[in-house]
């Protein structure tokens, strides 16, 4: 490794600034992610240390969300083969829960003020739904979990609505054509 190398990744690994301090840090659980930065051709990828996870990423930071089998800042594996312990969902009882859920606008306590975000507290989310390691994150998948099967309980009653209105249909369609025959008496 040439040392413009070796500068670019003791500042993405935090500031090691020695080869014995790099292995260090490689031999702490972050060897696959360095590699893989390492392997990088971009000039511009940063590191997000993310839950402890050597991850990498276009942006400067990333948004706390680090998988930890791709290294990547906001995918997520969602491979079949990478899961375990299926289980179906009720539909219907998701939407209920989300249409229960607050859903307020708010801003980092961190960032001015002006920068606005929108959606659940952790605490309520999971009470909700009972998902994620903990309360105090929502982990994308559960938040796009959550959006699916609400969308798809939305569905289902749009299904069950149209039914009942395609039923209605047909029988006023009925009594209109009964009453077409029907002559008053005078």
């Amino acid at each position: 490794m040439d040392n413009r190398t070796f500068d670019d990744l003791t500042r993405k690994l935090g500031g090691t600034t020695t080869r014995r301090g790099v292995a260090r840090v490689l031999g702490g659980g972050l060897i696959g992610g360095a590699f893989a930065l390492l392997a990088r051709k971009e000039t511009d990828a940063y590191v997000c240390r993310a839950g402890g996870i050597l991850c990498l990423t276009d942006e400067q930071g990333c948004s706390n969300f680090c998988d930890s089998v791709t290294h990547r800042c906001g995918l997520a594996v969602s491979d079949r083969a990478a899961k375990a312990n299926f289980a179906p969902v009720d539909a219907q009882a998701v939407l209920a829960r989300v249409t229960a859920l607050p859903i307020q606008t708010w801003n980092y306590r961190a960032d001015d003020p002006a920068v606005r975000h929108l959606g659940p507290m952790a605490q309520d989310f999971a009470a909700a739904f009972g998902v994620g390691a903990d309360d105090r994150h929502i982990h994308v998948v559960d938040g796009q979990g959550v959006a699916l099967s609400a969308i798809q309980g939305l569905s289902q009653l749009l299904a069950e609505q149209q039914a009942t209105s395609d039923r209605l249909a047909t029988r006023v369609a009925e009594l209109e054509a009964r009453l077409a025959g029907f002559t008053p008496m005078p």
